[in-house]
């Protein structure tokens, strides 16, 4: 650094090299080497009047008393700290005048023309993607909620779920006028299985004995007003909605509760199956087909496809070993 950096602002002061060793004062001190500590200016008594600490982060600037402050700042800013310290001001652009149109290079305003085209495009098929991500989880959102929905709202969406299943005579008996007793939430209609009969709940816990029973009561009743006997009962539980599925408990049943759903002929269900159930059946491992009438089975329903066997071995050697 020429010494002319300050010698236009101070008269009472000299240019001081940095020091690289340590320095020994008249009272017998001795200064600590510290390579972050760089001594920019001393006066007539050889005293520091201005200095420069730095490290990865920060830079601390000590300069002396003038009148010619924003000068002086400008002065050292421009020629000292941006030259050997440029990493600490990203933002500053040297020369920056070059961008400006006087002095464009050739072709120059051609190719900022056509980045400019370009991200117009970007910015445009972006907003058009976002319209669609946004349309997407809308029609979608029914998935999302079999996993944190409760009550009314819940119901609603499996009603959807078993709509988009394939089922096609559903009736929400919440909506009903003359419910006097404590019905099923949903009765599907079926040409060759039947009459299920649905109960869902949306609860932070896991379920009781009773809320798994319920839906017996309601299979016992419609099997009397209507005398038949194709009538199913299913239970299907959001257990825990305000848990990720995955910390969850699983299943959220019990081993008496399964067995007692085994002999009284019902179904457990919990919404992390459906959700599921969903993307196995996109995927082409499960048929809708194949799920509506997994439904009707008892107990802890399951569902894994069937696996066709695909060979069997007609010969054994060394007694199967």
């Amino acid at each position: 650094m020429s010494r002319t950096l300050f010698e236009s602002f101070l008269d009472d002061v000299s240019y001081c090299q940095v020091y690289k060793h340590p320095t020994k004062f008249d009272n017998n001190r001795t200064i600590v080497k510290d390579d972050k500590f760089i001594p920019l200016l001393i006066n007539k008594s050889s005293g520091i009047v201005s200095y420069l600490w730095f490290d990865e982060n920060d830079i601390v600037l000590v300069l002396p008393q003038t009148k010619k402050k924003c000068e002086l700042l400008q002065k050292v800013m421009q020629d000292f700290l941006f030259k050997y310290f440029s990493k600490y001001f990203p933002e500053v652009e040297e020369s920056s005048w070059l961008n400006t149109p006087t002095y464009y290079l050739p072709n120059q305003k051609e190719l900022l023309k056509e980045k400019e085209n370009l991200t117009a495009k970007y910015n445009e098929s972006l907003t058009a993607l976002d319209k669609r991500i946004e349309m997407n989880n809308s029609k979608y959102s029914f998935l999302h909620k079999l996993l944190t929905a409760t009550g009314d709202e819940l119901v609603e969406v499996c009603i959807k779920y078993f709509k988009w299943l394939g089922f096609k005579n559903i009736i929400d008996k919440d909506k009903e006028l003359d419910k006097d007793f404590n019905e099923e939430d949903v009765q599907i209609e079926t040409e060759d299985k039947g009459l299920l009969l649905v109960e869902i709940k949306g609860i932070n816990g896991t379920s009781t004995d009773a809320q798994c029973s319920q839906i017996f009561k309601n299979v016992f009743r419609r099997r009397e007003e209507q005398q038949r006997f194709d009538v199913f009962g299913l239970y299907i539980v959001n257990n825990e909605r305000g848990v990720e599925p995955l910390s969850r408990t699983i299943p959220p049943f019990n081993q008496q509760q399964i067995k007692d759903a085994i002999n009284e002929k019902r179904g457990l269900c919990y919404t992390w199956q459906l959700f599921n159930l969903y993307f196995e059946i996109e995927d082409g491992i499960i048929t809708k087909q194949e799920a509506q009438s997994m439904l009707f089975n008892k107990g802890l329903l399951d569902f894994a496809p069937k696996v066709n066997e695909v060979a069997v071995p007609h010969k054994y050697y060394k007694q199967h070993t």
